[in-house]
Protein backbone atom coordinates (compact mmCIF):
# COMPACT_ATOMS: atom_id res chain seq x y z
CA UNK A 1 0.00 0.00 0.00
CA UNK A 2 1.52 3.76 -0.70
CA UNK A 3 2.04 6.07 1.98
CA UNK A 4 1.10 9.40 1.85
CA UNK A 5 5.45 9.79 1.41
CA UNK A 6 5.71 7.72 -1.70
CA UNK A 7 1.88 9.67 -3.56
CA UNK A 8 3.15 12.66 -6.10
CA UNK A 9 2.11 15.96 -5.32
CA UNK A 10 -0.65 18.02 -6.45
CA UNK A 11 -1.23 21.42 -6.67
CA UNK A 12 1.08 23.75 -4.37
CA UNK A 13 -1.55 26.44 -4.03
CA UNK A 14 -4.49 24.47 -4.21
CA UNK A 15 -7.44 27.45 -4.21
CA UNK A 16 -5.79 29.56 -6.63
CA UNK A 17 -4.23 26.66 -9.20
CA UNK A 18 -7.37 24.95 -9.05
CA UNK A 19 -9.77 27.58 -9.80
CA UNK A 20 -6.66 28.27 -12.77
CA UNK A 21 -7.41 25.07 -14.33
CA UNK A 22 -11.13 25.32 -13.91
CA UNK A 23 -11.31 28.39 -15.93
CA UNK A 24 -9.23 26.54 -18.29
CA UNK A 25 -11.52 23.66 -18.72
CA UNK A 26 -15.03 26.03 -18.77
CA UNK A 27 -13.23 28.12 -21.42
CA UNK A 28 -12.21 25.11 -23.50
CA UNK A 29 -15.93 23.70 -22.97
CA UNK A 30 -17.29 26.98 -24.18
CA UNK A 31 -15.00 27.24 -27.20
CA UNK A 32 -14.93 24.11 -28.96
CA UNK A 33 -11.74 23.66 -31.40
CA UNK A 34 -9.39 25.95 -29.10
CA UNK A 35 -6.67 24.74 -27.08
CA UNK A 36 -5.54 25.34 -23.60
CA UNK A 37 -1.88 24.94 -22.02
CA UNK A 38 -1.59 24.62 -18.14
CA UNK A 39 1.28 24.24 -16.45
CA UNK A 40 -0.03 24.14 -12.88
CA UNK A 41 1.62 21.11 -11.71
CA UNK A 42 4.40 19.02 -11.23
CA UNK A 43 5.41 15.07 -10.00
CA UNK A 44 1.92 13.39 -11.15
CA UNK A 45 2.34 9.81 -11.74
CA UNK A 46 4.48 8.74 -14.90
CA UNK A 47 1.06 7.78 -16.53
CA UNK A 48 -1.02 10.50 -15.94
CA UNK A 49 0.10 13.94 -17.79
CA UNK A 50 -0.07 17.11 -16.63
CA UNK A 51 -3.20 18.14 -17.85
CA UNK A 52 -5.15 15.40 -17.23
CA UNK A 53 -3.63 14.92 -13.67
CA UNK A 54 -4.78 18.80 -13.08
CA UNK A 55 -8.37 18.13 -14.49
CA UNK A 56 -8.94 15.28 -12.22
CA UNK A 57 -7.09 16.83 -9.18
CA UNK A 58 -9.54 20.33 -9.82
CA UNK A 59 -13.15 18.33 -11.06
CA UNK A 60 -12.99 15.08 -8.54
CA UNK A 61 -13.87 15.30 -5.07
CA UNK A 62 -15.66 12.87 -2.79
CA UNK A 63 -19.16 12.85 -4.14
CA UNK A 64 -17.45 12.08 -7.73
CA UNK A 65 -16.57 8.74 -8.81
CA UNK A 66 -13.74 7.78 -11.53
CA UNK A 67 -13.54 5.12 -13.99
CA UNK A 68 -9.82 3.97 -14.87
CA UNK A 69 -8.83 2.42 -18.10
CA UNK A 70 -6.93 -1.18 -17.59
CA UNK A 71 -3.79 0.98 -17.91
CA UNK A 72 -4.38 3.28 -15.34
CA UNK A 73 -6.17 0.21 -13.14
CA UNK A 74 -2.98 -1.68 -13.47
CA UNK A 75 -1.03 1.06 -12.27
CA UNK A 76 -1.73 1.30 -8.21
CA UNK A 77 -0.22 4.87 -8.28
CA UNK A 78 -2.90 6.32 -10.64
CA UNK A 79 -5.77 5.06 -8.19
CA UNK A 80 -3.97 6.37 -5.21
CA UNK A 81 -2.97 9.39 -6.50
CA UNK A 82 -6.81 10.12 -7.22
CA UNK A 83 -8.01 8.45 -3.79
CA UNK A 84 -5.57 10.59 -1.81
CA UNK A 85 -5.49 14.19 -3.65
CA UNK A 86 -9.55 14.20 -4.28
CA UNK A 87 -11.10 11.59 -1.67
CA UNK A 88 -12.97 10.25 -5.18
CA UNK A 89 -13.56 6.23 -5.24
CA UNK A 90 -13.39 4.46 -8.29
CA UNK A 91 -15.82 3.20 -10.24
CA UNK A 92 -16.17 -0.29 -11.58
CA UNK A 93 -18.01 0.10 -14.92
CA UNK A 94 -18.14 3.27 -17.28
CA UNK A 95 -21.93 3.46 -16.51
CA UNK A 96 -21.65 4.19 -12.90
CA UNK A 97 -18.32 6.84 -13.59
CA UNK A 98 -18.62 10.33 -12.94
CA UNK A 99 -15.57 11.12 -14.88
CA UNK A 100 -13.41 8.68 -16.76
CA UNK A 101 -9.64 8.64 -17.11
CA UNK A 102 -8.32 6.85 -20.48
CA UNK A 103 -5.03 6.45 -21.44
CA UNK A 104 -4.89 6.78 -25.01
CA UNK A 105 -7.84 6.76 -27.79
CA UNK A 106 -7.33 3.17 -28.93
CA UNK A 107 -8.25 2.26 -25.35
CA UNK A 108 -11.36 4.73 -25.38
CA UNK A 109 -14.32 2.30 -24.67
CA UNK A 110 -17.33 3.28 -26.81
CA UNK A 111 -19.33 6.39 -26.06
CA UNK A 112 -22.46 4.78 -25.48
CA UNK A 113 -20.80 2.59 -22.53
CA UNK A 114 -20.92 5.99 -20.56
CA UNK A 115 -23.24 7.26 -18.34
CA UNK A 116 -25.25 9.54 -20.75
CA UNK A 117 -27.67 11.10 -18.26
CA UNK A 118 -31.04 11.19 -18.12
CA UNK A 119 -33.78 13.80 -19.83
CA UNK A 120 -34.29 15.05 -16.44
CA UNK A 121 -30.89 15.22 -15.67
CA UNK A 122 -28.51 15.38 -18.29
CA UNK A 123 -26.23 16.51 -15.99
CA UNK A 124 -25.58 13.37 -14.61
CA UNK A 125 -23.25 11.46 -17.21
CA UNK A 126 -19.87 10.89 -18.02
CA UNK A 127 -17.30 13.54 -18.51
CA UNK A 128 -14.15 11.10 -20.50
CA UNK A 129 -10.86 12.59 -20.31
CA UNK A 130 -8.55 11.16 -23.17
CA UNK A 131 -4.32 11.33 -23.80
CA UNK A 132 -4.17 11.90 -26.90
CA UNK A 133 -0.86 11.67 -29.28
CA UNK A 134 -1.74 15.08 -30.93
CA UNK A 135 -3.91 18.12 -30.69
CA UNK A 136 -3.44 20.99 -32.80
CA UNK A 137 -5.14 23.45 -34.25
CA UNK A 138 -5.82 24.72 -38.13
CA UNK A 139 -6.27 21.42 -39.31
CA UNK A 140 -8.31 18.13 -38.98
CA UNK A 141 -11.56 17.88 -37.98
CA UNK A 142 -13.99 20.80 -38.94
CA UNK A 143 -15.78 21.37 -36.03
CA UNK A 144 -19.25 23.54 -35.59
CA UNK A 145 -21.30 24.38 -32.96
CA UNK A 146 -22.28 26.75 -30.31
CA UNK A 147 -19.68 28.75 -28.96
CA UNK A 148 -18.12 28.54 -32.64
CA UNK A 149 -17.90 31.01 -35.02
CA UNK A 150 -18.64 29.43 -38.22
CA UNK A 151 -15.61 26.40 -37.79
CA UNK A 152 -13.00 25.63 -36.05
CA UNK A 153 -10.42 22.95 -37.01
CA UNK A 154 -9.18 20.24 -34.30
CA UNK A 155 -6.60 17.80 -34.34
CA UNK A 156 -6.89 15.16 -32.03
CA UNK A 157 -5.15 11.81 -33.05
CA UNK A 158 -5.24 8.75 -33.14
CA UNK A 159 -9.02 7.97 -32.52
CA UNK A 160 -10.54 5.12 -34.32
CA UNK A 161 -12.31 5.08 -37.28
CA UNK A 162 -15.84 5.16 -36.14
CA UNK A 163 -14.92 8.09 -34.20
CA UNK A 164 -16.71 10.96 -35.44
CA UNK A 165 -19.57 8.50 -36.31
CA UNK A 166 -19.95 8.04 -32.14
CA UNK A 167 -19.59 11.78 -31.72
CA UNK A 168 -22.81 12.22 -34.24
CA UNK A 169 -24.72 9.64 -32.15
CA UNK A 170 -23.83 11.42 -28.91
CA UNK A 171 -24.95 14.74 -30.23
CA UNK A 172 -28.31 13.27 -31.25
CA UNK A 173 -29.02 12.74 -27.68
CA UNK A 174 -28.53 16.38 -26.46
CA UNK A 175 -29.11 17.63 -24.02
CA UNK A 176 -28.34 13.99 -22.49
CA UNK A 177 -24.43 12.63 -24.10
CA UNK A 178 -20.75 12.66 -22.53
CA UNK A 179 -18.48 15.49 -22.64
CA UNK A 180 -14.45 14.59 -23.47
CA UNK A 181 -11.87 16.52 -22.48
CA UNK A 182 -8.72 15.51 -24.66
CA UNK A 183 -5.45 15.86 -22.89
CA UNK A 184 -1.94 16.17 -24.22
CA UNK A 185 0.47 16.67 -21.80
CA UNK A 186 -0.02 20.05 -20.62
CA UNK A 187 -2.27 20.88 -22.90
CA UNK A 188 -5.78 20.19 -23.60
CA UNK A 189 -9.23 20.49 -25.60
CA UNK A 190 -12.99 19.98 -25.16
CA UNK A 191 -15.60 18.15 -27.04
CA UNK A 192 -18.62 18.97 -25.66
CA UNK A 193 -21.98 16.84 -26.32
CA UNK A 194 -23.26 19.79 -28.33
CA UNK A 195 -20.58 19.68 -30.66
CA UNK A 196 -20.41 18.57 -34.03
CA UNK A 197 -17.89 17.32 -36.59
CA UNK A 198 -18.56 18.35 -39.98
CA UNK A 199 -15.97 16.58 -42.17
CA UNK A 200 -12.08 17.01 -42.28
CA UNK A 201 -9.29 17.21 -45.02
Amino acid sequence: MNSSSDIGPAFRDPVLQSQAVFRAIMSAMAEPGTIATLKQLAGPPQRLGCAMASVALTLCDFETSVWLDDEFRLDPEVAAYIRFHTGARIAERQAEATFALVTRPEALPPLSSFSLGTPEFPDRSTTVVVEVEVLETGRGWRVSGPGIAGVSRLAAEPFAADFTAQLKANRDLFPRGVDLVLCCGERLAALPRSVRIVGED
